[in-house]
């Protein structure tokens, strides 16, 4: 009985891992591909700037390039600006799935913010900017409203 709940666990954090890993990769592609949420990355943000978005005990790091995004390797060290966690599974497979908004995910507990206050409002801007160059018309507006 033991192995099945190892086994659980082991598919619990890959399914953890790749979702976290969806919604950095998401992120980055938000700052490269829209034209606000770059300038928002490169104007509202500090020039040394790292952040981390994590579940329980599993995270992934990004770190500022000029007006984008990188994945952050695990030998990289960089002292973290922002810290982004999300308290259940729901609200990370909400993100996943673009079931919510990071602002509703918020307003309702499931999300919480590590840092000044105006790094997360920048954060927010650039994947809302960066919904609306990546999400089909129909997919947006159901995100976001009219």
């Amino acid at each position: 009985m033991t192995i099945k709940v190892r086994k659980r666990n082991l598919m619990a954090r890959i399914y953890i891992r790749r979702a976290l890993k969806k919604i950095a990769n998401e992120l980055v592609n938000a700052a490269e591909r829209g034209v606000g949420a770059g300038d928002e990355v490169l104007y509202r943000l500090p020039g040394v700037f790292s952040m981390s978005i994590s579940y329980h005990d599993l995270g992934i790091r990004l770190i500022k390039e000029a007006n984008a995004f990188r994945i952050m390797e695990k030998s990289e060290k960089s002292e973290e600006s922002l810290s982004i966690k999300i308290l259940d599974l729901a609200a990370l497979t909400d993100l996943r799935e673009h079931k919510a908004t990071w602002q509703k995910l918020y307003a309702e507990g499931r999300l919480v913010f590590a840092g000044k206050v105006e790094y997360a409002a920048a954060i927010i801007r650039v994947i809302a900017a960066g919904d609306k160059v990546c999400l089909r018309g129909k997919k947006y507006r159901n995100l976001y409203g009219e």
